[in-house]
């Protein structure tokens, strides 16, 4: 059902007519996207200046294309989709009127990326008054994008040093721990 004051321009279904992607959007310099692009086909257009992630995987994570009646939930699927890569901190999708009908829109697919690589240290202590006392520390390192395609890699050590009591004599241990880890994104 439809309100009374709902008029016939409002109830019209609009189709896609072109997808513009922006791979790496920049708030601060709204006004200045992109210096180069490219044709992925007769109405896709990727739009930047330069390129940080495969334009196949953003295209094939849109769940919306050219030709296609708008839909709200294809629109906000994409949006999740998009978000879950854990490659981009904003992302935005723009649907303007186009200039070449008034029943097609244009998509404007605005992404920025987050900071590929990340270093993560920790340092503590350990203390119990009656059986040990020591350190342990942790080193990692995370890169979000490791071979342009959204793959989150991840190599972590973590180590301690405790000197353990029981009764008169003492001892030291040390134990150490390492891990790597590689996160494709969904297809």
């Amino acid at each position: 059902r439809f309100k009374d004051d709902v008029t016939m321009v409002e109830k019209r279904r609009y189709r896609i007519g072109e997808i513009l992607i922006y791979p790496d959007y920049d708030l601060k310099i709204a006004g200045q996207m992109g210096q180069q692009m490219d044709e992925v086909d007769d109405c896709i257009g990727v739009v930047y200046s330069e390129k940080s992630v495969k334009t196949s995987l953003i295209i094939n994570n849109l769940r919306f294309g050219c030709g296609d009646y708008f839909s709200n939930e294809n629109y906000r699927t994409s949006l999740f989709r998009l978000l879950n890569l854990q490659f981009f901190k904003f992302v935005n999708i723009r649907f303007e009127q186009s200039m070449l009908s008034d029943s097609m829109l244009e998509a404007h697919v605005l992404l920025t990326p987050a900071v590929p690589q990340k270093v993560e240290a920790s340092l503590s202590g350990i203390f119990s008054p009656n059986n040990y006392f020591g350190a342990q520390t942790g080193l990692s390192w995370q890169h979000r994008n490791a071979f342009g395609g959204a793959e989150n890699l991840r190599f972590a050590w973590d180590g301690a040093l405790l000197r353990l009591k029981d009764g008169d004599t003492q001892s030291t241990l040390f134990s150490s721990d390492a891990k790597t880890q590689l996160t494709l994104p969904q297809k």
